[in-house]
């Protein structure tokens, strides 16, 4: 008895490009198509599906992600695949902005969830910044949300336990460093002053280089939860540059820091 082929439900308001998918997948698989969300939901409520592969932008920017999500609440078995090009998904991105008002990270404070209701005041609600601050602004507002979570996330860590400081000795040149990501613009000679200090004074703490790296990784994901919990607010015109910029800008604070520890010739 032949094995079943598998069933793809193909998502592409391009009749062009369904077309031309649908054939090619079509050679290994039993493919349904649709053109519009409504009509690829009503799919997937009605026949088990094996893979979706949906265009990120299909009647509108992001629809793709509703069709998605569908297919994750009904069939949460079906691999799910999502094409888009990057300036697409910054333009799904600004669709979630005109349709949310806040977004929350896991795991939300019951305090947190308490608030939302006692904002429901009587009277117009205030109107929340959407789309208007700079990456720059964001990391110069949020710092010492940002500092206190690094420092959290460094004090959990297991690998730093063996070496005893306080959490202002740990922060240190940290405040510095996050102060000289946060100026917009490329960076000038100089402002890796806190990053070379900080190498210097782990190597005299008595830190493995390894452990430089890691702090500078913890400093990342710490401005990166501050990001998503900012999405709404952030102008996203330039976001995708700057967020590159700041990663080019992590990486150069983190070969400094090396270097100044002695992990380079020079050092």
């Amino acid at each position: 008895m032949a094995s079943r082929r598998p069933r793809v439900l193909l998502v592409e308001d391009d009749r062009d490009a369904l077309a031309l998918t649908c054939a090619l997948l079509g050679q290994d698989a039993e493919v349904d198509c649709a053109s519009d969300p409504s009509h690829a939901i009503r799919q997937i409520a009605a026949v088990a599906y094996d893979l979706l592969v949906t265009d990120l932008n299909i009647e509108k920017p992001g629809d793709g992600l509703l069709v998605a999500g569908a297919m994750r609440c009904l069939q949460p078995r079906t691999r799910t695949v999502l094409i888009s090009g990057y300036p697409d998904f910054t333009r799904a991105l600004i669709s979630i902005q005109s349709s949310l008002d806040l977004t929350l990270m896991k795991p939300v404070e019951p305090a947190e969830l308490r608030h939302l209701v006692q904002e429901l005041a009587p009277g117009p609600a205030a109107a929340r910044p959407r789309g208007k601050m700079s990456l720059w602004n964001l990391l110069e507002r949020e710092q010492e949300p940002i500092l206190q979570a690094w420092l959290r996330n460094v004090e959990a860590d297991s690998n730093f336990n063996s070496i005893p400081l306080s959490g202002a000795d740990r922060l240190d040149h940290m405040v510095g460093m996050l102060s000289g990501l946060s100026r917009c613009g490329a960076a000038q000679p100089g402002e890796r002053a806190s990053a070379e200090q900080h190498g210097r004074a782990r190597n005299l703490q008595g830190y493995r280089p390894e452990w430089v790296t890691m702090e500078l990784s913890h400093l990342r994901r710490a401005i990166f939860e501050s990001v998503l919990r900012s999405l709404l607010e952030m102008d996203l015109s330039r976001f995708p540059y700057d967020l590159f910029e700041l990663d080019i800008r992590l990486d150069a604070d983190m070969l400094e820091s090396l270097r100044a520890f002695g992990l380079h010739a020079g050092g």
